[in-house]
């Protein structure tokens, strides 16, 4: 899947941004705003296996929801179904209580 926002200016990679909010929303995140808070308080070890880079003054910074609603808005929603959807077998939804 590519990412669709321009080279310049990009901070966080596509791959770091779908995970925040992938994690956000299994956390019980229902907003982007929920989703960019999920950011702020996760630990910096997480941050650092999802792909949030440390910054040159060695804080870490997770997506604002500006940056986190441009990018889905952005998105190309069926790539990313394809992408994310042979996980799952065809006609079935992800179990609901796991064992």
């Amino acid at each position: 899947m590519s990412d669709p926002r321009v080279r310049r200016g990009r901070w966080y990679s596509l791959t770091a941004i779908l995970l925040v909010c992938a994690c956000g929303v299994v956390s019980g995140a229902r907003s982007i705003d929920e989703v960019a808070e999920w950011g702020q308080r996760a630990s910096n070890a997480l941050l650092t296996v999802i792909g949030i880079r440390r910054h040159p003054l060695r804080w870490r910074r997770t997506p604002a929801s500006a940056t986190i609603g441009r990018v889905l808005g952005a998105v190309d929603g069926d790539a990313l179904d394809r992408a994310v959807g042979p996980t799952w077998p065809t006609g079935t939804a992800p179990p609901s209580n796991p064992p």
